[in-house]
């Protein structure tokens, strides 16, 4: 379990900072078009909230192969949304400004999605270890606050990308 809580920790500070640098310190001089990338960065988010829902409906109802193989995809989901968005931001010259009518409303699900994102990492992948490794007591304390923020990020991600492209 050690070993455990060393990767969240080295994996949760790599990915932070990663982002950080690609959103605050990061000069784009690349000439790779990425323009389709928020689009993929939707509809991941988008699998990945039907997956964890349904990861959701299948728990309750005592399906725990159907919920393993759900929350193995939602893993692999999250992971494909979070190469393709580090790759759009270090191959965008910066992120798309909103211009729509609901200013404050935007700011404040982009802030909230924004901090929730890099506070749950952590607890996702415990939560997913805890489950792989078998440990119901443990996993299912984890996922009691883990679940519904993951769940609140990809829906908010999805809400993001509408308001800013649709």
């Amino acid at each position: 379990m050690k070993t455990d809580n060393k990767f969240i920790a080295i994996f949760t500070i790599v990915a932070g900072s990663i982002v950080a640098y690609l959103m605050f310190g990061h000069s784009q001089s690349k000439t790779i078009d990425v323009t389709f990338l928020p689009s993929i960065n939707a509809l991941l988010n988008s699998i990945t909230t039907l997956l964890l829902i349904g990861a959701f409906i299948s728990i309750k109802r005592k399906n725990k192969q159907l919920h393993k193989r759900l929350m193995i995809t939602a893993m692999i989901s999250s992971t494909l949304f979070l190469i393709c968005y580090l790759t759009y931001h270090f191959y965008s010259p910066g992120p798309k400004l909103y211009e729509g009518q609901w200013v404050a409303i935007y700011r404040f699900i982009l802030f909230s999605h924004i901090i929730w994102a890099a506070l749950i990492l952590p607890f996702i992948l415990k939560s997913f270890l805890l489950g792989i490794r078998n440990k119901p007591t443990k996993h299912k304390q984890f996922v009691k606050f883990t679940f519904p923020i993951w769940l609140y990020v990809s829906l908010t991600g999805v809400v993001i990308y509408i308001m800013l492209y649709l």
